[in-house]
């Protein structure tokens, strides 16, 4: 398409939607196989949950953008929200699904910070983050996976708006 050939083009990348589908379809698979591991309250789990309340603690805590009224990347945003969604997909017992993930979001980093100008206000990334992790710890497995796969689609769909602009 054309909007794909102007991204390669623009980015020097290959084709953005296809990576971001593959990384909704990576994800989906690591958060499927974390959370239907069980949430049973052994005390590995009960580590593991802490783990992901305490991340998701800190994201709450701190500011997405270093100003209100229009967007300022906070680098200590970035730090935080990479630790939350490690502390959700971390610990699923495919190294090689997480490092994939990884290269993924370094890769979408640099989209997300071109988009994010025009979301910032309307979008309510808080409130997903903390959806997804009440999923998990009442151990709602296809919704924290629908909630988690939904959250990458709506990064996806909002960097895919902002580059036909």
């Amino acid at each position: 398409s054309v909007i794909d050939r102007d991204i390669k083009e623009l980015f020097r990348v290959g084709r953005f939607s296809l990576a971001i589908g593959l990384g909704v379809l990576a994800l989906g698979l690591i958060a499927a196989r974390l959370i239907s591991g069980g949430m049973n309250p052994t005390p590995v789990q009960r580590f593991l949950e802490e783990g992901l309340i305490i991340a998701h603690h800190r994201l709450s805590r701190t500011p997405r953008s270093l100003d209100n009224e229009r967007f300022k990347d906070n680098p200590e945003w970035e730090a935080v929200h990479r630790a939350f969604h490690h502390a959700l997909i971390g610990n699923c017992g495919s190294r090689p699904l997480v490092a994939f993930c990884r290269q993924l979001a370094d890769q979408l980093y640099r989209y997300r910070q071109i988009s994010i100008r025009k979301v910032f206000v309307t979008r309510h990334v808080g409130d997903e983050h903390k959806t997804i992790l009440e999923a998990v710890l009442e151990s709602k497995t296809r919704y924290a996976c629908d909630m988690l796969c939904d959250h990458y689609l709506k990064t996806a769909n909002a960097i895919i708006e902002d580059l036909r602009d």
